[in-house]
């Protein structure tokens, strides 16, 4: 009668292939537990059926249900006490979806399933819309596929994944991203594997801070109220602002921002201290701030030469900008203009910095004076004012864009094409790069194919 059954139920489930198994084998006791995603439509009104695969034999396809509940909701932690035959440790553990109704996506986090008093731990953190198979969650490498089954597994899935992401082909010259190192197969966001796109929440926040900046920009041209200041003492009316209103300020930042000191904490504590370069030599040649511009900044008796050699003299070079094309104010559609500045610091004996000279373009002798906290306090601001936004720009279009964006995105695809979920590297980088793919493509999406194009929008330079 046991074969009956067994030879019905995979004549009903269309089975390619039959393994009849041991009719007579040991039945035991299995607790699962199924942790469904808390993200937007993560649940699934699905029916379910969960497989365990071990080293020799499989458990046939059950149904995982509990009576009179509504299970696999957003985020819910689902309990189901199930009897399956006895196959030794699980090593695969299997997701079957039938009648999807209305809901057919789920993702699915986790599987544990506890037996004979040990628990094992099966990692999904994926999308399940046909089903889904997932090793148990220990870390191993290829070389230590000793069992055939495991071996299998790992080849079935990067076989998939290598169909599933494609690298796009060499671009043409006549391409806006001729001359990058490429990208995934994919022109929008909606053409992602459904695995690699943003989730509901992300995408929400990505358009809120969109719509606040544009909110900034327009009110810039119609208000009209970062023109009518009586005195620098009035740049708290920034906080009037809708998207400024109760938001949580940095005292320093915010009413000290003129201090020479909140200036120099700035660069080590703002968006670009891997600017910051101890000076063991000279200064770059391609500026002309002298020893004299620099001394009468310092502490009395303390020279510059000593200064250098006790390795208190620190500097920001961004001469990389000198010749970069500045573009249009988005707005305004007025002429944007940048600076290719050099700053200078001392480190004093309470181990903070101070700024001692600033020189805003490099290669240039005429027009181009050096800047120090010595001349009027309104020309020091401006010169610390446009040394800011000068190193905000270079961390914003080469350490942001070009750094996290562009040059890991040929690694990442790698990683998801060769490296199956078991692998120790995979396990180590995944967490770092949940949303990598789906951000460049949105970029490239709003870019005309070149992520960060809108830089150009938000930035003096003309990208």
């Amino acid at each position: 009668m046991a074969l009956m059954k067994r030879l019905a139920y995979c004549i009903n489930s269309k089975t390619k292939s039959i393994d009849f198994g041991d009719p007579f084998a040991e039945e035991i006791t299995y607790k699962v537990v199924v942790k469904t995603g808390n993200t937007k439509a993560a649940g699934t009104d699905a029916d379910v059926k969960i497989q365990l695969i071990g080293e020799d034999s499989s458990t046939k396809p059950t149904k995982i249900d509990n009576f009179f509940r509504d299970d696999f909701e957003r985020g819910n932690s689902d309990k189901f006490i199930i009897k399956m035959k006895n196959i030794g440790t699980p090593l695969l553990c299997k997701l079957l979806i039938k009648d999807k109704g209305l809901s057919p996506d789920w993702y699915v986090e986790y599987v544990k399933v506890i037996m004979k008093s040990k628990e094992y731990f099966f990692p999904f953190y994926e999308w399940v819309t046909d089903g889904a198979t997932t090793a148990e969650g220990t870390a191993y490498l290829p070389q230590d596929d000793s069992l055939e089954v495991k071996r299998k597994f790992r080849e079935e899935y990067l076989r998939k994944q290598r169909t599933t992401y494609r690298w796009r082909a060499e671009p043409e010259k006549e391409d806006l991203t001729y001359g990058l190192n490429g990208h995934l197969q994919a022109e929008q966001h909606r053409d992602l594997p459904r695995n690699s796109q943003w989730s509901a929440e992300r995408d929400a926040e990505f358009h809120n801070c969109r719509a606040t900046g544009l909110k900034n920009l327009l009110l810039n041209r119609f208000v009209g109220i970062f023109r009518n200041f009586d005195s620098l003492e009035d740049v708290h009316k920034l906080l009037l602002i809708p998207t400024m209103k109760n938001r949580e300020i940095n005292h320093d930042c915010w009413h000290n921002w003129r201090s020479d000191l909140e200036f120099a904490r700035q660069q080590i504590n703002g968006c670009r201290p891997t600017g910051v370069q101890r000076v063991f030599k000279s200064l770059p040649k391609y500026y002309s701030i002298t020893t004299a511009d620099l001394e009468k900044c310092l502490p009395s008796g303390v020279t510059y030469q000593n200064a250098l050699l006790d390795g208190r003299i620190f500097m920001v070079d961004n001469s990389i900008l000198e010749g970069i094309p500045c573009g249009d104010h988005p707005i305004l559609k007025t002429k944007n203009y940048t600076c290719a500045p050099l700053l200078v610091l001392y480190c004093n004996n309470e181990g903070f910095l101070e700024p001692l000279a600033i020189q805003l373009f490099s290669n240039k002798e005429e027009n181009n004076p050096v800047f120090t906290p010595k001349d009027p306090p309104n020309a020091w601001l401006l010169a610390k004012m446009f040394f800011n936004s000068a190193n905000g720009q270079i961390q914003q279009v080469t350490e942001h864009l070009l750094r996290c964006h562009l040059a890991p995105e040929p690694f990442v695809v790698a990683m998801i094409r060769n490296l199956s979920i078991v692998h120790p590297l995979r396990k180590l980088l995944a967490t770092h790069t949940p949303f990598h793919l789906a951000l460049n493509t949105i970029g490239r999406e709003m870019g005309e194919g070149v992520p960060g194009a809108n830089t150009g929008k938000t930035t003096s330079l003309g990208i």
